[in-house]
């Protein structure tokens, strides 16, 4: 064990994977500011890589982002506090009923029958919070083409955590700052690929695969069907000037710390 710490520090030797990215994540963090993109795949339907969305966030602060797929709606998320330009102007997320939902955006419902439940639960979990909870759980890390690959521990419990984080800002068993999480919730899920790419250091850009079997459906051809949905967040930018407050946003939201 010895041998292999020492031998990992020799001059030449490969650096360490898990070392790489912990480092490259303190670099985001530094930079206190980033701005990204995010798209998603669901493979299995052969749907085109479809545009989620982009923004900019502050560490420690707000993330403003603007949402492709709800017709590009601006949204201002702290923590789990989501809120939502509208044409009355800010509002909580959670507090629009179905009938203003749809008169906002006329039409989308109908492409979307959840569309009121998913802007109500609209969250993000901004990457500098989402890499610290879900690398301690990598596995088996190591070098491909250039990118780091790994696999994000193992079972049901580890899939529904990181699913809840990509598509509703956290699951109710995880405590923001602490990486807890319960055995028992269930994802269902079979699989969870992460893979990062590093320039100079720093992140460029991170994607993670969910595969979920779904029981009792199949494939044209009578093989059990198997959903693969991919998620990848570039980053564009880092250590900007952090935003102007927008009092109308942290009326709603409240002020971040100070920091």
């Amino acid at each position: 064990m010895l041998f292999c710490a020492i031998t990992s520090l020799l001059p030449g030797a490969a650096p360490d994977p898990r070392r790489e990215l912990e480092a490259a994540l303190e670099k985001l963090k530094a930079s206190g500011t980033y701005s990204w993109r995010e798209s998603r795949q669901l493979e299995t339907q052969r749907q085109p890589v479809e545009p989620f969305g982009f923004g900019r966030t502050t560490v420690n602060g707000y993330t403003f982002a603007t949402l492709i797929w709800l017709n590009n709606a601006r949204v201002a998320f702290r923590e789990r506090e989501v809120a939502i330009q509208t044409p009355a102007g800010w509002r909580r997320s959670s507090s629009l009923d179905d009938r203003e939902i749809e008169t906002i955006w006329p039409g989308l419902h109908e492409k979307m029958p959840n569309l009121p439940t998913r802007v109500r639960r609209l969250a993000h979990t901004p990457l500098h919070v989402l890499l610290p909870v879900i690398l301690p759980l990598a596995t088996r890390l190591q070098r491909d083409d250039g990118d780091i690959v790994g696999e994000i521990g193992a079972g049901r419990s580890h899939w529904g955590l990181v699913y809840d984080l990509l598509l509703w800002g956290g699951s109710p068993h995880f405590i923001p700052g602490r990486g807890v999480m319960s055995q028992s919730h269930d994802g269902g899920g079979s699989g969870v690929i992460f893979r990062a790419r590093l320039q100079a250091g720093a992140i460029q850009r991170v994607e993670i695969t969910l595969t979920m079997p779904h029981p009792g459906r199949t494939t044209p051809g009578g093989e059990p069907l198997v959903y693969r949905n991919v998620f990848v967040i570039d980053i564009v930018e880092t250590g900007f000037p952090k935003p102007e407050p927008d009092p109308e946003v942290e009326a709603l939201l409240g002020s971040p710390p100070q920091r």
